[in-house]
C-alpha cells in the first residue's frame, strides 16, 4: 500500500479503452431505506439535498446521474439495479419512470433498468413472542432485511440468474445514500488485475 498525495499521481486509464472489462460490469444500488427517523414516509432516496436552476434534487437524482455518466464515459451499456424494500420499492420505480434512459439509453442497448426487493422477516411482538399484527397496514408487520441481504436477495428474484447468464462478472455495489460512492474506473480496472477479483 502506497499514499497517493494527489489525484494526478495515479495512472490513467482510458475507460473507453477496456470494452471488454466494461461489459462484464453491473452497478447495483441498495435502496431499501425509508428516512423514519427523519419523519419520512417516503424513501429516502427522495429526500432533497439540492437545488439546481430552482428545481430540487433528491438522492435518486444523483444516483441515475452518476450511473448514466459511468454509461458515457465508458461508452458501455452497463446495467443498473436498485435493491428496493417492500416500503421503498413503488416511490423509487415511480420516480425513476422520469430517467427512461436509464432503461434504455440511445446508442447502447435496452432492458438496462432493473429493480428488485429484497427479502422481508415478520415482525415480532415482544410482549407475546408471535408475529406482529398491524390490521390497518400490514406492510408494517414486516421489516426488511436490509443491505447485507444483496446476494441473497439477488440469488431469490433470479436476478444473479439474469447477470450470469448476460455475462456479468463484477458488481459494483453502493447505497443510494453515499453519494461519494461513485463507480471510479481506475479502481475497478486495479481490481481485476489484482488477486482479489
Amino acid at each position: 500500500v502506497s499514499t497517493v498525495s494527489k489525484l494526478s499521481d495515479c495512472v490513467f486509464v482510458d475507460p473507453k479503452g477496456m470494452p471488454e472489462l466494461m461489459s462484464k460490469l453491473a452497478i447495483i444500488k441498495l435502496n431499501g431505506g425509508v428516512g423514519d427517523t427523519m419523519q419520512m414516509t417516503t424513501p429516502k432516496g427522495l429526500l432533497k439535498i439540492s437545488e439546481v436552476r430552482n428545481r430540487p434534487v433528491n438522492i435518486l437524482d444523483i444516483s441515475a446521474k452518476q450511473i448514466l455518466s459511468a454509461r458515457r464515459t465508458t461508452n458501455t451499456p452497463i446495467p443498473a439495479f436498485f435493491m428496493n424494500s417492500r416500503n421503498t420499492n413503488k416511490g423509487t420505480t415511480t420516480y425513476l419512470e422520469k430517467y427512461a434512459e436509464l432503461d434504455c439509453t440511445p446508442g447502447l442497448g435496452t432492458d438496462l433498468l432493473h429493480t428488485f426487493v429484497q427479502n422481508s422477516f415478520p415482525k415480532v411482538d415482544a410482549h407475546t413472542g408471535k408475529p406482529a399484527l398491524w390490521p390497518e397496514s400490514q406492510d408494517l408487520e414486516w421489516q426488511p432485511a436490509g443491505n447485507g441481504d444483496i446476494f441473497n436477495s439477488l440469488y431469490s428474484t433470479g436476478e444473479l440468474d439474469w447477470m450470469l447468464e448476460s455475462g456479468f462478472e463484477y458488481a459494483y455495489i453502493s447505497p443510494t445514500t453515499n453519494l461519494q460512492a461513485d463507480f471510479e474506473p481506475r479502481i475497478f480496472k486495479k481490481f481485476t488485475e489484482s488477486n482479489c477479483a
